[in-house]
């Protein structure tokens, strides 16, 4: 019996060596041809219409071209594509069957709203709805693939899903001095003074871009808070911005020896275009990300360097951007600190 034993798993082993022998003869098991399948892409009409302008909401829209992929392959043919749309993150809702492609999608800011029982006025800063695609193929085929691990792969034609967000037409990009980063104490006592320094830059999201930018400071000892002041002017991106204790102070009728540790000038942006003014502080964009393919819609047809993303096209006109993302600065604190 021991040797019956034997002899049967010598077979086993046999026979699984010759299965997986097998596997490796192409001959006999030739690898099949990848399965291609469609994807949804979008192309940019208007690189006014990539976000929601909060400063002209009656009138902002979002707009995209939307194109069936399908690699040049017989089995990928696109017949429909669902467009859906969520709300900071809500259940997604329908917008939509395209089944004539490529096919115009425009929403105004109004008509996004409405689809989650809001109206425009309700729409703050920062706010994202969120653009998602199932894709029908000629044979039957149904792709749901937004939030599928597919959209964490690199790939070379296709999109999950795209954000329209709420925003301003310019953002700040600001860096602090490592050395002038507060109001010391110990140097008001010295000398009488001492300087916050930043270097400004924007981006501006339309066509429609900023000429200027306002400077303004908050005083805060804690318990009372004045009005904004207005500390300088900005016409040229980028610039320093050096702003002194004394400045500062006397802008709210103090002087430096007024100022104690803890006290607080709180610092923003007032951007100006020929449509107005407008500022991101105090909004929900304080700290978001926005991709590159977003926030530089009029590289997506870009060729060559674009030294503003540091980033070489290889592929030609139809492709955009690597996803960059940029972080725009919507307010700074100068501390007065007892160092």
């Amino acid at each position: 019996m021991k040797h019956m034993r034997t002899l049967k798993t010598i077979g086993w082993v046999a026979m699984i060596t010759v299965l997986f022998d097998a596997c490796k003869n192409e001959a006999l098991y030739p690898i099949p041809e990848p399965e291609w399948a469609p994807v949804a892409e979008v192309q940019w009409t208007d690189q006014n219409k990539t976000f929601f302008d909060y400063e002209n909401l009656a009138e902002a829209a979002f707009e995209f071209t939307l194109v069936g992929e399908d690699f040049g392959y017989e089995e990928a043919r696109v017949a429909s594509i669902d467009v859906f749309t969520s709300y900071n993150g809500s259940e997604s809702v329908l917008l939509g069957n395209y089944n004539s492609l490529p096919a115009t999608v425009s929403l105004s800011a109004s008509q996004a709203a409405s689809l989650f029982g809001v109206s425009a006025a309700d729409l703050a800063l920062g706010d994202t709805f969120t653009f998602s695609f199932v894709v029908y193929g000629q044979d039957g085929r149904v792709f749901r693939i937004y939030n599928n691990n597919i959209c964490n792969l690199i790939r070379i034609a296709g999109i999950c899903s795209i954000d329209a967000y709420v925003l301003n037409p310019t953002v700040a990009l600001t860096s602090v001095s490592e050395e002038n980063n507060a109001f010391d104490m110990s140097e008001l006592a010295s000398s009488s003074d001492d300087s916050f320094v930043f270097t400004m830059d924007k981006r501006d999201y339309t066509s429609l871009a900023s000429s200027s930018a306002e400077v303004q400071l908050l005083y805060n000892n804690g318990t009372d808070t004045a009005a904004w002041k207005t500390l300088t002017s900005v016409t040229t991106f980028p610039s320093e911005v050096a702003v002194t204790a004394s400045q500062a102070a006397s802008l709210f009728g103090m002087t430096t020896a007024q100022l104690s540790a803890g006290d607080q000038f709180d610092v923003r942006i007032v951007f100006s275009n020929p449509v107005g003014n407008f500022t991101n502080y105090g909004s929900k964009v304080c700290g978001m990300d926005f991709p590159s393919n977003i926030v530089y819609p009029q590289h997506s047809n870009a060729t060559g360097d674009i030294s503003s993303l540091s980033w070489v096209n290889p592929y030609g006109a139809t492709t955009a951007p690597e996803p960059t993302p940029l972080t725009g600065t919507c307010s700074l604190t100068i501390a007065v600190t007892d160092q």
